[in-house]
């Protein structure tokens, strides 16, 4: 099997240099597998009965654990290789490694057994402290923005004032120079 896009591991360091080509390849896929790997999986360990509890424990579990790793995988047919009825795949996968860089001090629960797992697959915990992509959660993004943006309009005021004293400054320097009126008394005599 070809693939388009060999897997491999996002970080910091490559993430300019492939990121237009990882979005291309999601772009013309025909579907997009994703797995997501956290710090943890559940809070309580015990078996869960009944979709509504397990789903519930695993709600609990997201809530409670960073994401570290994000696994892409874009899929797409080539009708040129297809045989027979048989269509030919064409896969992409991709993983990321995400370290939350923008939140400040950040204190997030382990897994003992989930650190265990992702060792014993390969997981490499230097890339993903040193260079995991940064991310935020949705409340933290929005406000991130919002400081942006008052940052934005700070400097857009900013540079208007200034435009407009020098533009006063300007019109100033070019009308003629008026001489100082000193009111009659004692002032004007000793001038």
């Amino acid at each position: 099997m070809r693939r388009a896009l060999a897997r491999f591991s996002v970080t910091r360091r490559n993430w300019r240099e492939v990121h237009k080509q990882v979005l291309e390849e999601v772009k013309r896929a025909e579907f997009v597998a994703f797995d997501l790997e956290l710090t943890g999986l559940h809070v309580k360990n015990e078996r869960f009965i009944g979709i509504d509890r397990c789903y519930a424990a695993h709600r609990e579990g997201a809530r409670t654990f960073l994401p570290v790793q994000v696994g892409i995988c874009a899929a797409r047919r080539c009708p040129e290789r297809s045989v027979a009825g048989a269509s030919h795949w064409i896969l992409s996968p991709v993983s990321l490694y995400v370290f939350p860089r923008e939140s400040g001090e950040q204190h997030f629960s382990v897994s003992a057994a989930t650190m265990v797992f992702l060792d014993q697959n390969g997981f490499n915990f230097n890339d993903w402290v040193r260079h995991g992509l940064g991310w935020l959660r949705p409340a933290e993004e929005e406000e991130k923005r919002r400081s942006v943006q008052q940052r934005i309009d700070e400097v857009g005021r900013l540079k208007r004032g200034a435009m407009a004293n020098a533009s006063a400054a300007e019109a100033a320097a070019q009308q003629p120079a008026v001489p100082l009126e000193i009111p009659e008394g004692a002032d004007r005599s000793t001038v």
